[in-house]
């Protein structure tokens, strides 16, 4: 077997800004900007048999194409007034303009989707900071969306309030509805990297997302000592992900000479809903040389799809139980040393998924091993005039330790495939066979 494997992504921007105080109350910011995204996928294997019956044996080749693409141009127009020492409010409204294209094939003969679309979207927004009092802090607000693409408004109605009490400690609450007209779509990978993509909602197969936010949490401060804890949930609507036939010739026969349109019935976006809880905690010390932060997280991600396992709960992409993250800065003259530890739980993958014809799915779920690393790096300062310049180094996973990988490969591919990998890196692999 020979395989050429490439996966391409990245983002580009930019943008410019005006800015103008035009009194003691009052001040404006003006931005303009255009982005994008891409995600380019190829692969093309070629199998030819060791031991044939035929001469010359019989040479299979299959090819695979994604692309991804994304892009925006936008508006924004903020202000900020000082009506009186106890508020301030801040409004204003912005537009952009999203461009989106989506496409997968299969050796060409077969095309999964070919996708393209545009859309408007305009937002107007007012918020108001309220003093009450030395110790309490107000925050009401409402942003109003008009999405062309489906031509609806959206209302996001949201609340934050703080109370610090004579002892030092501050509580505070947020509440708020959003809206997403740009989502990313997941995708049982067979094999690769990057290959979950970005879609616009069109209000059809596409939804708008729609989430409720709700964080409570208290903190604290001394001189050299900071403590924050915050508890949050978050529920979600118009998740979706993104199912389609590995071996599309079992399911349906390519359409001659098509070239551009996609063969029906070969994959299908599905909606559903999912929810996050966690509860987030932060400890920091300073002092003028030395300053340290200790974080640590528990949470839990979960997502429901009627067409996955009937509808039961399925754990998110991204999920981890566990996260703890402890930094270390030390700076003496000219020189900064920091030392970075990340300890997390491993994240779900797909340890095994059968589809029915109509994309019924039932998948079996297991998780990657904990991850540790620490990282070390140092670098000085100098100027040369008004040249400040800053050389380092950085000392990556400084205790090389092991990190694992899931590949989900053809059942024919998995006993041949060799993973090459940098002799320096011990890296683990696992190859499910999938059938």
């Amino acid at each position: 077997m020979d395989t050429e494997d490439i996966n391409k992504w990245g983002n580009y921007g930019f943008g410019a800004a005006w800015k103008k105080q035009w009194n003691a109350k009052s001040f404006t910011n003006l931005q303009i900007g255009h982005s994008g995204y891409f995600n380019d996928y190829y692969n093309n294997t070629i199998f030819t048999p060791v031991n044939s019956a035929t001469n010359p044996p019989v040479v299979m080749t299959e090819e695979i194409n994604e692309a991804n693409e994304l892009s925006d141009f936008f508006v924004s127009f903020q202000n900020k007034y000082f009506l009186n020492q106890n508020n301030l409010i801040e409004y204003g409204l912005t537009g952009k303009y999203n461009e989106f294209s989506f496409y997968k094939d299969a050796t060409r003969d077969f095309i999964y989707d070919n996708l393209k679309s545009s859309a408007f979207l305009y937002s107007l927004y007012f918020q108001d900071k309220i003093n009450v009092g030395k110790n309490i802090t107000l925050k009401p607000g409402l942003r109003t969306n008009y999405y062309g693409k489906i031509g609806k408004f959206y209302f996001e109605p949201r609340f934050a309030a703080n109370l610090k009490t004579k002892s030092g400690l501050l509580f505070k609450f947020s509440a708020g509805r959003y809206y997403q007209y740009l989502s990313k779509s997941a995708t049982e990978q067979s094999f690769g990297y990057n290959r979950d993509f970005w879609i616009l909602a069109d209000g059809e197969i596409n939804p708008v997302i729609s989430s409720n936010h709700f964080i409570v949490g208290a903190g604290y401060e001394t001189k050299h000592l900071f403590f924050d804890v915050e508890a949050y949930y978050k529920n979600v609507d118009g998740l979706q992900e993104y199912l389609f036939f590995q071996n599309p010739a079992d399911h349906q026969q390519p359409v001659p000479g098509n070239g551009v349109e996609p063969n029906p019935g070969l994959s299908q976006f599905i909606s559903g809903n999912g929810k996050a809880i966690g509860i987030d905690f932060l400890a920091k010390y300073e002092n003028p040389n030395f300053s340290s932060w200790f974080a640590y997280s528990l949470s839990k991600a979960s997502r429901r799809f009627d067409e996955i396992n009937s509808g039961a709960e399925i754990p998110a992409l991204y999920d981890q139980t566990h996260q703890i993250k402890w930094t270390n800065m030390y700076s003496i003259k000219k020189w900064n040393f920091s030392v970075v530890s990340i300890y997390t739980t491993g994240k779900p993958y797909i340890k095994s998924s059968t589809k029915e014809d109509n994309f019924n799915t039932t998948r079996v779920y297991s998780r990657l091993p904990d991850y540790y690393r620490t990282d070390i790096s140092a670098n000085y300062n100098f100027n040369i005039k008004n040249v400040n310049i800053k050389p380092g180094l950085s000392v990556l996973n400084a205790f090389n330790t092991k990190t694992t990988s899931i590949f989900m490969c053809a059942n024919s591919i998995s006993k041949t495939t060799k993973l090459v990998k940098p002799r320096w890196l011990k890296h683990k692999n696992y190859c499910l066979i999938s059938f």
